[in-house]
């Protein structure tokens, strides 16, 4: 359902250029509402919105992550079952071979 991107999408330089962009087009939106705040209320608003919009994108970005951590965790725990059971079936067909080996003297 979830799959993560490969490492070669994630550290593509568009995509690095493009998240640069983006951080610093917040960062200076941000520095100019700081500093021209009161002259242009539209310029506070814009700096909420475009932080909420950070925000919400970091919150999905940390629950998609979340998400395929407890699936790799499923697959996990579910490989570790097959791998209890096929060793207790090894086991348990030694044990019943060895039993045909013991010879008991009284």
């Amino acid at each position: 359902m979830f799959r993560t991107p490969s490492r070669s999408v994630v550290r593509h330089p568009v995509a690095v250029g493009i998240g640069a962009a983006c951080v610093l087009s917040v960062l200076g939106l941000n520095v100019a509402a700081f500093v021209r705040g009161e002259q242009a209320p539209w310029l506070l608003g814009s700096v909420i919105i475009a932080d909420m919009l950070v925000v919400a994108a970091g919150i999905l970005v940390a629950v998609r992550e979340v998400l395929v951590a407890e699936k790799r965790v499923e697959t996990t725990a579910e490989s570790a079952r097959v791998a209890v059971e096929k060793s207790q079936a090894r086991l348990s067909a030694i044990v019943d071979s060895a039993m045909d080996a013991i010879i008991t003297i009284d």
